[in-house]
């Protein structure tokens, strides 16, 4: 069973409002990534560790700790081990392999355009849901849409924090030797973090619901793959995700054109850049978004 599958069982059993998958999925990017996507027919995924906004990706470890902290105050064994644990963690978290591609529902949203595209010269390309699945699942990626409700992120973090605490009391309890112990629980760390790395791929803090992300999510085992482009401050690590399959055409259900000074002349050149480059699509539109809100 995918991981798709298996969190849309898993959250459909914990209660949480049923996942309707979208018909269509869009990510916003700027004029230079319009142009590299289009041309190389791929898209960039970025390992989670890098992303523009880093606290994505901490997120998931304060869950984690509010629910500690919780145990901890309910005498629960060993719980302030695990704290130091989650501490440990995180400043290890540039290890960390994940691999992560955005996208929304929404394919006019001005909180995107603002982190994206702020000075308007964006567009938001629309992929059919369909497609996009069949042909990241070829690539190993698995696409997720991501958790805002605070109790449901609550359940999904809990039980790994219980087996955690009851492993660790079972290394504590049952290592006769030293050495032993000290192999276990490198062991046991090394788990751990891979358990809340899984559920920090896809948690994101409730106030950022609107935006409805769905993430292609990947993690790379073979580092022939990896590459690196130009940061703000430093070398950013990511793979690419092909959107063709193939010598096939690039297709987009949806075009935005972002909010702009000159939307018809950019209405005009984007739509000849598509032909140039052998792709196409079926609908081009104009953001809403006045451009003076950018």
């Amino acid at each position: 069973m995918s991981l798709f599958k298996a969190e849309l069982m898993k959250l459909s059993l914990l209660g949480a409002e049923p996942i309707n998958t979208p018909k269509i999925l869009y990510h916003y990017t700027t004029q230079r990534g319009f142009v590299g996507i289009v041309n190389s027919k791929s898209i960039w995924a970025t390992n989670i560790t890098y992303l523009n906004d880093s606290t994505e990706f901490t997120y998931a470890f304060d869950v984690a700790k509010r629910i500690i902290n919780y145990l901890d105050k309910a005498h629960y064994k060993y719980a302030k081990d695990l704290i130091k644990l989650v501490d440990d963690v995180r400043l290890r978290n540039i290890h960390a392999n994940h691999f992560v591609c955005s996208f929304t529902e929404k394919g006019d949203l001005l909180s995107q355009w603002r982190g994206y595209c702020p000075d308007g010269n964006g567009y938001s390309l629309g992929f059919s849901f369909e497609n996009l699945r069949k042909l990241s699942e070829k690539q190993g990626f698995e696409i997720i849409k991501c958790v805002y409700d605070y109790h449901v992120q609550h359940r999904l973090v809990y039980p790994i924090i219980i087996k955690t605490l009851d492993n660790y009391e079972h290394i504590i309890l049952g290592s006769k030797y030293e050495d032993d112990k000290v192999f276990l629980l490198q062991d046991f760390q090394y788990t751990f973090q891979n358990s809340l790395l899984e559920i920090a791929s896809f948690l994101k803090h409730p106030a950022y619901k609107e935006e409805k992300e769905w993430r292609l999510i990947k993690k790379l085992e073979d580092e022939s793959f990896l590459k690196f482009r130009e940061g703000a401050s430093m070398l950013v690590p990511h793979i690419d995700l092909m959107l063709t399959d193939g010598n096939e055409k690039l297709f987009l259900e949806d075009l935005y054109i972002g909010p702009t000074l000159h939307p018809e002349l950019s209405k005009i050149s984007a739509a000849g850049f598509l032909l140039k480059n052998n792709s196409d699509y079926k609908s081009l539109k104009y953001s809403n978004v006045p451009h003076r809100f950018i």
